[in-house]
């Protein structure tokens, strides 16, 4: 069986915050294997795959928020 990580210890590995990739799989960016728990909530279990798909997808996305809009 393939060594699976957690959403924490992946977004230490990408160098990005938790929620940012849990937006990423809520925006269908990114979708590793979850498993849907009683409560309600799903737990994901990433790939060394995932892993690097989400890297790729680090240097795809412009992070951040956008600049302020000037007055003129």
């Amino acid at each position: 069986m393939a060594k699976t990580y957690g959403t924490p210890a992946v977004a230490k590995m990408v160098r990005v915050h938790y929620i940012t990739l849990h937006r990423w799989i809520a925006d269908g960016k990114i979708k590793p294997h979850g498993i849907e728990l009683a409560d309600g909530r799903t737990l994901y279990q990433w790939t060394e795959a995932d892993i690097e798909k989400a890297k790729a997808l680090k240097g795809e996305i412009k992070l951040g928020r956008p600049p302020k809009a000037k007055k003129q």
